[in-house]
């Protein structure tokens, strides 16, 4: 799954590689024909595993992985985001603009009724948002570009009440543990992944991590895998990289090297492995995955993605996975584990 913070940053088939993209063909693999979704971006399963949503500019769709079938079941209006996909909840957010003063709305929606939960307002400029595992609290990324202040914002889901917000400079993406203890904030341009104790709402000592930027942690909560991107960076040359952090220890391992643009990580639900989401910088002919070994640390051929990669859900029982392609305007579905053609690493 890709990191919270997608506002700043936004008919082949391949059946018999076990690849199959959800557009207007997919009848000749045995799957129904939905429409080819339009600048897909963040993905996500719901509790079960019976639906998949995607999040467009302006829409949610949802898809069933079984018939292929996809339908929109939520529509926003230009200036409205949906800056976080919690399984089957949906937050649609809106910038409010009172003078000089900005406040964002936060609008959890349950997506199988179609009902807003409730409405929250938040005194900062969201650009990002990342909801615990438990689905209880939510915690705003305020980057301070509007209103100077810069943080994170802790917001109570169930009653609408928003804490004070933790001072972060520059946060750029935020992963939180799966036990709900504890969140890693990385910031860009300070080169850090800063802990937060959610429980106190204390941080921790700053972990140092050039050009820290997306961040994803396994699923027994033991590291976090931090993507470093030169080129968005303006490091100038050399090869992005993923950084493995030992969070028992906060002591960073050897990076990995990957291609240009890390954007979002897919784990495998046994935690065995991970497959990194490399955007390609955006084009329509870029982009790859990279599959790294957790228990190793050691990157698998990179496979060419085509079509700007941007997001990752891994089905639960960890034998498919669904890739957001922004530029091809498609999903695709690949058999795990991934084969493909192999890419060459390119530097940014």
């Amino acid at each position: 799954m890709r990191n919270s913070n997608t506002r700043r940053r936004l008919t082949r088939l391949f059946c018999a590689s076990g690849m199959v993209v959800f557009a207007a063909a997919l009848a000749a693999c045995g799957h129904s024909s939905p429409e080819s979704i339009h600048q897909p971006g963040g993905l996500a399963f719901d509790a079960d595993g019976g639906r998949l949503y995607v999040v467009t500019p302006s829409t949610v769709t949802e898809i069933d992985p079984t018939t292929g079938k996809a339908q929109q079941v939520l529509t926003f209006k230009s200036g409205s985001y949906v800056l976080a996909l919690h399984g089957s909840t949906a937050y649609l957010t809106a910038i409010i603009n009172s003078g000089s003063i900005f406040s964002t709305i936060v609008r959890p929606i349950d997506l199988r009724t179609r009902q807003a939960l409730r409405t929250i307002t938040v005194s900062s400029d969201l650009s990002g948002l990342v909801v615990a595992p438990d689905g209880a609290k939510a915690y705003g990324i305020d980057d301070g570009r509007v209103d100077g202040g810069s943080g994170i914002v802790p917001i109570d889901v169930t009653t609408g009440i928003v804490g004070r917000t933790i001072a972060i400079a520059d946060p750029s993406n935020v992963a939180i543990t799966p036990d709900g203890r504890l969140a890693y904030v990385t910031s860009t341009s300070e080169g850090t992944v800063t802990p937060i104790d959610l429980t106190t709402g204390r941080t921790n000592q700053p972990i140092r991590v050039a050009h820290a930027n997306t961040i994803g942690i396994d699923p027994d909560g033991t590291t976090a895998l931090v993507g470093s991107n030169n080129l968005e960076a303006g490091g100038g040359s050399g090869t992005d990289y993923i950084t493995p952090i030992d969070l028992a220890t906060g002591q960073t391992r050897a990076s990995i090297p990957v291609d240009v643009s890390p954007v979002a990580f897919g784990f495998a639900p046994n935690g065995a492995e991970v497959y990194v989401v490399n955007y390609g910088g955006g084009l329509p002919g870029n982009g790859s995955i990279t599959p790294i070994d957790l228990a190793t640390d050691r990157g698998g051929p990179t496979i060419c993605m085509p079509g700007a990669p941007f997001d990752m859900a891994v089905s639960p029982r960890g034998d498919a996975a669904y890739i957001s392609l922004a530029a091809a305007n498609q999903v695709r579905r690949v058999d795990l584990p991934l084969r493909g053609q192999v890419c060459a690493l390119r530097a940014p």
